[in-house]
């Protein structure tokens, strides 16, 4: 689901926050800064508050994880935004993906065992991947099993795995243009691969609509 270009809003004061027995709402609270757009941190503290529980006859309960990709211009302070993020989920782990490969995200074999990256690994309920749109074609391939399944299958020489991915992803990545062109619909400028737009709960493109004007990117109108 892509939802519309979304426009800054301040957030909640600190007396607000506390005085409020919203969860969700002082997540959103604390995670919204001066310039980031409301929208992106309401979805972001229902990606941290959970997705919904099914309880099973037989085995612990399944959770469905959500999943949301924030594309967010050069004009907005998306390292705020993940660094909040993370101190809130009491720990996430992030990703540089210009920097990542399959393996390091998701799982590795060496020696013919199993080592899993912070995707596959148990103990690591939230991921962030900053950068999103530097994913390579096989990561991103991978990721679209992870987010469609929940598993991961590994298969190297004589080791063939299937292994659970059960935590939540945060992609964040920069539009084609690195801002917004105002000459194209947003839908065309959101740089991620269709495995995983496909496959994301929500794709929110945000931009300071108070602060910074629209640019034709060097483009003729």
């Amino acid at each position: 689901m892509l939802l519309g270009t979304s426009s800054s809003m301040p957030g909640l004061t600190i007396d607000d926050i506390v005085e409020s027995g919203d969860n969700a709402g002082k997540i959103a609270s604390t995670l919204a800064s001066g310039e980031f757009p409301a929208i992106a941190s309401r979805l972001a503290a229902l990606q941290l508050v959970g997705g919904i529980g099914f309880p099973q006859e037989i085995g612990p309960d399944i959770r469905s994880e959500i999943h949301l990709a924030v594309i967010a211009g050069t004009d907005l302070p998306s390292s705020q935004f993940v660094r909040r993020f993370y101190d809130l989920s009491g720990g996430c782990h992030i990703i540089n993906a210009s920097t990542s490969t399959r393996a390091g995200v998701i799982a590795s074999a060496k020696g013919g065992s199993l080592s899993p990256g912070p995707i596959a690994d148990e103990q690591i309920e939230f991921t962030v991947i900053e950068n999103a749109d530097e994913l390579d074609a096989d990561t991103s391939d991978a990721l679209g099993e992870v987010l469609e399944v929940g598993k991961h299958t590994v298969t190297t020489g004589s080791l063939h795995e299937t292994i659970n991915t059960r935590g939540s992803v945060l992609f964040v990545a920069r539009p084609k243009y690195e801002v917004w062109d105002e000459y194209e619909p947003a839908s065309h400028q959101v740089d991620l691969s269709p495995t995983i737009l496909n496959r994301v709960d929500a794709v929110v493109p945000t931009r300071d609509m108070q602060t910074a004007p629209s640019k034709n990117c060097g483009r003729q109108p």
